[in-house]
């Protein structure tokens, strides 16, 4: 699967998940971490990807990465 990359940013009417490049939100809500929670579900059933988290200023506050695990790890 493709690799993603979302932003949590603060709108007018709450918060959204955007994908990076997209024109509109995947997903909204009242909270940050409503939207947050529902976003990493979307990246985990993906294949992986990394979430940017804004603040309220704008500015980039946290970031989280998530990768697909290895469904053939080697043994050892």
């Amino acid at each position: 699967m493709k690799w993603q990359d979302y932003h949590i940013i603060k709108q007018k009417t709450g918060w959204a998940g955007i994908l990076d490049g997209a024109m509109r939100a995947s997903v909204r809500g009242d909270t940050q971490q409503d939207v947050f929670e529902r976003v990493r579900d979307i990246i985990k059933g993906k294949g992986g990807g990394e979430i940017s988290i804004h603040g309220c200023n704008g500015k980039i506050r946290d970031k989280r990465t998530y990768i697909k695990k290895d469904p053939y790890p080697p043994k050892g």
